[in-house]
């Protein structure tokens, strides 16, 4: 007597096929409602740090979900982990503010942005979550385009530091062709400062790199 055969399986083996199906639709939807990240379980050192599987977060109507590629770390996230003053304004326990990456989702009313487009920005307590994840949703207004001369890495090392330098030129009060020093040059925020001050600054800017003999002068 033949063996029985669905679509030229055996039904042992049909039914396998039937159920291995099943459990990759299972696996596909969990992996696309969780997104792994990096959370901080609690206040203190790195060892309070884990990788865990959350949520991922939905967008709003006004705001974009972006696929991370490149996040960066500052001086305010170990003063968060620690459990600072800033630690205050923080609801979600996955740290990082500065990131890059690829949209994969729009909000209802969002009409600026597209699913792929590159982008970068700084999240605060403004995010669903930190940058030490997978996924975030944000609101679009506050996002920027990727340049096309900058790599992810690049871009997302850019917010906090650059923010920082030109809120500082912004309340200096110093006049346009006063002479200035920027100390600490060669630290990020000092050359963000530098190359932001030499847009549209007159007078000399004076470095100082922070370490004996650094020095430089534009």
């Amino acid at each position: 007597m033949p063996t029985p055969r669905i679509y030229g399986r055996t039904v042992a083996q049909a039914g396998r096929f039937v159920y291995e199906l099943h459990l990759l639709r299972h696996l596909s939807t969990y992996q696309s409602s969780f997104m792994q990240a990096v959370v901080l379980t609690n206040y203190g050192g790195i060892e309070n740090f884990a990788l865990a599987d959350v949520p991922t977060p939905e967008p709003k109507a006004d705001e974009i979900r972006v696929r991370l590629r490149a996040a960066s770390f500052n001086p305010i996230d170990s003063q968060i982990r620690r459990g600072g003053d800033e630690s205050k304004l923080v609801s979600s326990p996955i740290l990082g503010r500065d990131f890059a990456g690829v949209i994969d989702q729009v909000g209802a009313a969002v009409t600026d942005w597209r699913i792929g487009d590159p982008v970068f920005g700084y999240c605060s307590s403004m995010g669903s979550n930190g940058t030490y994840a997978e996924y975030l949703c944000i609101p679009a207004n506050i996002m920027s385009a990727v340049p096309a001369a900058l790599t992810f890495a690049e871009a997302a090392a850019l917010p906090v530091a650059g923010l920082t330098a030109l809120h500082t030129w912004q309340v200096s009060r110093v006049g346009p062709t006063a002479s200035v020093l920027i100390s600490r040059w060669s630290r990020w925020c000092g050359h963000a400062a530098a190359s932001a001050g030499a847009a549209f600054w007159r007078g000399p800017i004076i470095g100082n790199g922070g370490q004996r003999g650094q020095h430089s002068t534009r």
